[in-house]
């Protein structure tokens, strides 16, 4: 069998291979978190990368046990990319470049997880299709903060103006190290404030009330809520595999080609999982949520609707379940890296956004300084 033949593509990565030597998996293409699972090193990965036409294969010899398998394969990444661009790399563009041709060049030659890359066309086509036809050498940063601030005026969500600046500022940054343009127009855009804060409550009565219905519902359906109300997001929740579930070390994974914040995180397996998915009856592979066409189940509203209205919680949202949890930590003054780790945060500035809503613990802030004061006056 020739090298060829032996190489699977790793999931999520550009010319990056695993050299399956003990034919250790029957498939053409693999993720970093069945590849943890099953691979012991010493084992090879294999760079493809071009110069010219040339097609090369440099074969990784990896033997140290210290480094995950996604960290080997970003570092890998990097290097092959940094080949690549070395090999390949050209500073010629049309005498009048146009944004529209930048970014569709920025498209195709940067290297980023396909969820970002689907996020960063949608934005580009729904808010920037007015620089398309401009020159790259035209556009200038107060035209841009007159489009940031009509985005801003025009949307529900503030955090898309600031999103379309980031992909602005991305794309500018390439035509830079391209040679094409020497500063970046869009640096220099003025981040509007806005209030991110997340203002979510629900009593005591009715937080009881929608664990007991939880506990009471059909095995699918208690296994699906018994992740969403241990924090974890409902596109997660409805991709989850059975290979991401370690019972005997009770512990559950969530790889980064699921989850929103393009991290692989680990999560203790709590009882109530534990036992909703033994109920289930537990499988080697496979989504633990199928739906009839094979692929895994993507609509629970029927059932959530039923829920909101058994609780008396009808405006309640079903992300508003980590809202709850975020709400409930700040509440009661656990450490903020705790509850980022437990709703798979990529930043604890996100977390950050439940640190205030507590109106208990402002109104016990201003008793404490009204008494100061009358102590002073005294």
């Amino acid at each position: 069998m020739s090298l060829k033949d032996k190489l699977i593509k790793i999931e999520n990565y550009t010319g990056i291979y695993f050299k399956n030597d003990k034919t250790l998996f029957d498939c053409s293409i693999v993720t970093t978190s069945e590849l943890q699972k099953k691979v012991k090193p010493p084992y090879t990965i294999v760079l493809k990368f071009y110069e010219g036409k040339k097609l090369k294969l440099e074969q990784i010899h990896i033997a140290d046990a210290r480094h995950t398998m996604k960290r080997v394969c970003d570092e890998l990444q990097a290097k092959r990319d940094t080949v690549q661009i070395e090999k390949s790399f050209k500073s010629i563009r049309p005498l009048k470049m146009t944004f529209k041709e930048l970014f569709d060049e920025v498209d195709k030659e940067t290297i980023v997880s396909s969820k970002w890359k689907y996020v960063r066309k949608t934005y580009v086509n729904k808010h920037l299709v007015v620089l398309f036809d401009k020159s790259i050498d035209e556009i200038e940063v107060g035209y841009l903060q007159t489009l940031y601030n009509d985005i801003l005026r025009s949307v529900d969500k503030p955090r898309t103006a600031h999103t379309a600046k980031q992909i602005l500022s991305a794309v500018f940054n390439y035509a830079i190290k391209r040679k094409y343009i020497k500063e970046n127009p869009a640096k220099d855009i003025e981040i509007q404030k806005y209030d991110n804060q997340v203002y979510f409550a629900l009593s005591d009565e009715k937080a009881l009330k929608l664990y007991d219905v939880i506990q009471n519902l059909s095995p699918v359906n208690k296994a699906i809520f018994a992740f969403l109300i241990n924090g974890r997001r409902r596109g997660e929740t409805l991709k989850m595999c059975w290979e991401y579930i370690d019972f005997e070390n009770k512990i559950y994974a969530t790889p980064d080609t699921i989850t929103k914040a393009d991290k692989s995180f680990s999560y203790p397996l709590t009882e109530d999982i534990a036992i909703a998915l033994q109920e289930l009856g537990p499988q080697t592979s496979g989504y633990i949520f199928p739906s009839e066409q094979g692929e895994h189940r993507k609509d629970i509203r029927t059932i959530w609707e039923k829920i909101k209205k058994t609780v008396g919680a009808e405006k309640m949202r079903l992300h508003d379940m980590r809202h709850l949890i975020g709400y409930r930590a700040s509440k009661a003054q656990l450490p903020l890296h705790i509850i980022s780790k437990t709703l798979g945060h990529r930043s604890i500035q996100t977390t950050m956004r439940y640190a205030n809503v507590d109106t208990d613990m402002v109104a016990n802030l201003l008793s404490v300084v009204k008494n100061t004061s009358n102590s002073d006056k005294k």
